[in-house]
């Protein structure tokens, strides 16, 4: 991907990183219920293995010309959870935006896309980029949906700001 950022919006993006270290801004509180943790993906504790948390999934929220951009990685958290969470935290109510892994390959429940979904035009999201834990039949779904406002962030995409 190819963000052809400028000097200044590097240094904007490091110390954002900095600030998130700092801070701590993880997602222990998850808004949603239709966005449960994946009991699936556990983590190793003293007393054995227990549904992951997630507490460190990171996302990165870039402000751009055209717009905050949300970056994720899997999304673990939840794509709404992660959208809402931005939302408070710098009172954005629309994204450029949104490229990464949603986890909705890996839903719990049928309505949970369609929700999912409908936070994508809540937020207004011009561009839907979605990567590694889609899935293609949630891929297919949001293509379907969102038409031109879709894309497949594969290796190789990139999008101009």
């Amino acid at each position: 991907m190819n963000l052809d950022l400028s000097e200044e919006q590097i240094v904007e993006i490091r110390q954002m990183m900095l600030d998130f270290q700092k801070e701590s801004l993880e997602l222990r509180t998850r808004t949603w219920s239709f966005e449960p943790s994946d009991d699936r993906l556990v983590t190793e504790t003293s007393d054995g293995f227990v549904p992951d948390p997630f507490n460190d999934d990171a996302s990165l929220l870039i402000e751009t010309p055209s717009g905050p951009v949300i970056l994720t990685g899997c999304a673990h958290s939840g794509i709404v959870n992660i959208m809402e969470h931005f939302a408070q935290k710098t009172g954005h109510q629309t994204f450029s935006a949104v490229i990464g892994g949603t986890h909705l390959g890996f839903v719990n429940d049928p309505s949970q896309l369609e929700q999912a979904m409908d936070a994508f035009d809540k937020f207004k999201v011009r561009t839907i980029a979605v990567s590694h834990c889609t899935g293609n039949e949630a891929a297919a779904r949001l293509f379907h949906r969102f038409k031109d406002r879709f894309a497949f962030a594969g290796a190789g995409w990139h999008m101009d700001f």
